[in-house]
C-alpha cells in the first residue's frame, strides 16, 4: 500500500456578481462596450440586458475553448431579433439597432466547456451621411472608385448611380 495526501479546494465562479442572471425578467443590466470571460454552470443560460441611446451598428460574439455557444438578441418585448451560433475562432455578429433597451441571451451547446468569453459594443452607423437613398427616386450619386463601410438593414434599400464616359470591362 501507498501512503497519499488528497487536498480539495474551491473558489467561487468569476461572474458570481452577474448572477442571477437566468431569464429574461433577471437580465443583468450591463454598460458597453462589455468584455468578460464567463462561466455556465449545469443548465444554466445567460441574460443581459442593455440600452442603446441611438441607431448604431450592434458587434456581438462569443468563443469557448471548445464546443459552442448560442447567442439570441430580443427587443425590450421579448421578441427575438437574432439568432447567432459561435465557435472558437467565430467572428462577431454585427446587427443594426434603434435606440432602446435590448436583451443578449447567451446558451451552452452541447458538451461545451463552461467557461466562455463574451464581446458586446456598439459603433455608430457608418453610412448615415449617404441616406436617405432608400428608393430609385432617393439615390445618391457615386464616383468610381467610391469605397465605403456601410451596414445593410433588412428593411432598408441603399440605391446609388453612376456614369461612365466610355464602355469598361
Amino acid at each position: 500500500s501507498v501512503a497519499y495526501t488528497l487536498k480539495l479546494s474551491s473558489k467561487d465562479i468569476p461572474d458570481k456578481a452577474l448572477e442571477p442572471n437566468n431569464s429574461f425578467n433577471n437580465a443583468r443590466a450591463i454598460t458597453l462596450p462589455f468584455n468578460q470571460d464567463l462561466y455556465f454552470t449545469a443548465g444554466d443560460e445567460d441574460w443581459f440586458k442593455f440600452t442603446v441611446t441611438k441607431e448604431q451598428v450592434l458587434s456581438f460574439g462569443a468563443s469557448t475553448l471548445n464546443g459552442a455557444v448560442s447567442a439570441y438578441l430580443y427587443n425590450d418585448q421579448g421578441q427575438q431579433l437574432k439568432e447567432s451560433g459561435f465557435q472558437s475562432s467565430s467572428l462577431p455578429t454585427a446587427y443594426l439597432v434603434s435606440a432602446g433597451t435590448y436583451y443578449l441571451k447567451f446558451v451552452p451547446g452541447y458538451y461545451s466547456a463552461p467557461i466562455y468569453k463574451v464581446s458586446l459594443s456598439v459603433e455608430d452607423v457608418p453610412d448615415v451621411t449617404l441616406e436617405p437613398n432608400d428608393t430609385s427616386e432617393q439615390v445618391t450619386n457615386i464616383n468610381l472608385g467610391f469605397t465605403r463601410d456601410m451596414v445593410v438593414n433588412g428593411s432598408n434599400d441603399d440605391w446609388f448611380s453612376f456614369s461612365l464616359s466610355e464602355p469598361t470591362q
